[in-house]
């Protein structure tokens, strides 16, 4: 259980992952290198756009330039990630925090993460 003082914290950074990310795919779409990008967001867009546009023209049968466009900007926009120089400074505590999270769900069976996401989309789908 969190403490008071840092439970306003944890609700500020939870609205940011809700089940659709709206708040987290507007920030990153204003974010300029130096930043690490959420790929999912990325690959959800991409993959989207692969589904959803045909591969070639209704109109003239050749190929489909606007989804060529959409998926060209996508992947420049990403692209743009890779060119900023990043300072990343030590931080031995959350390192550790990490570590072990990682270690605790490296041993985790699928079953059990299928439940834990069960339980969250259960959760924020009663919001």
């Amino acid at each position: 259980k969190l403490p008071r003082s840092s439970r306003k914290d944890w609700d500020e950074i939870n609205e940011f992952f809700d089940w659709r990310m709206t708040k987290l795919k507007r920030l990153q779409e204003q974010s300029f290198s130096p930043a690490v990008p959420h790929i999912g967001l990325y690959l959800h867009v991409l993959f989207n756009i692969d589904e959803g546009k045909e591969d070639t023209s209704t109109e003239t049968g050749g190929v489909n330039y606007v989804k060529m466009m959409m998926l060209n900007h996508q992947i420049e926009r990403l692209m743009q990630f890779q060119h900023g120089k990043y300072e990343i400074t030590e931080m031995p505590q959350i390192q550790k925090l990490l570590y072990d999270d990682f270690a605790t769900q490296y041993k985790m069976s699928e079953s059990q993460i299928n439940q834990l996401a069960d339980i969250v989309r259960n959760t924020e789908r009663k919001k």
